[in-house]
């Protein structure tokens, strides 16, 4: 389902992973790599393929769990183009990723939020809270 992977630059990207659940992937890219331990990461980019569900909601918890401990002084980009569809339950995983940034003064940007996610959030009364780029 995945498709060819763009190459990024190795003088932006420190690292890249990529998590496979069956039809649902994670991929992560810290950029503005630190060069030493005591420096942060500028930008860490987040993107999820794939419906989020219950199940989904849970490995998605994890991963923003592992960023939140990674040394990062900007912001955590999540891209939700490829999302189609995302339950309650990762709904609730978004808010708290979002709460628990906002308290370490960092900053989340969420782009490309489908037809269908955007209409959830709305009708959660939600799509102020996460403004889409």
């Amino acid at each position: 389902m995945a498709g060819p992977r763009k190459k990024k630059s190795p003088a932006t990207t420190s690292r890249a992973s990529r998590k496979a659940h069956g039809r649902f992937r994670i991929e992560l890219v810290f950029a503005g790599a630190p060069s030493n331990a005591k420096q942060q990461s500028k930008v860490v980019s987040v993107t999820l393929e794939g419906v989020i569900l219950q199940q989904e909601a849970a490995v998605v918890q994890k991963c923003f769990d592992a960023v939140l401990s990674a040394p990062l002084a900007g912001k955590l980009i999540l891209d939700l183009s490829s999302v189609p569809v995302i339950s309650q339950r990762g709904i609730d995983v978004l808010l708290r990723l979002r709460n628990k940034l906002k308290k370490q003064g960092r900053e989340l940007e969420i782009h490309g939020l489908q037809p269908t996610v955007r209409l959830t959030l709305e009708e959660l009364g939600l799509s102020k809270v996460f403004m889409s780029k």
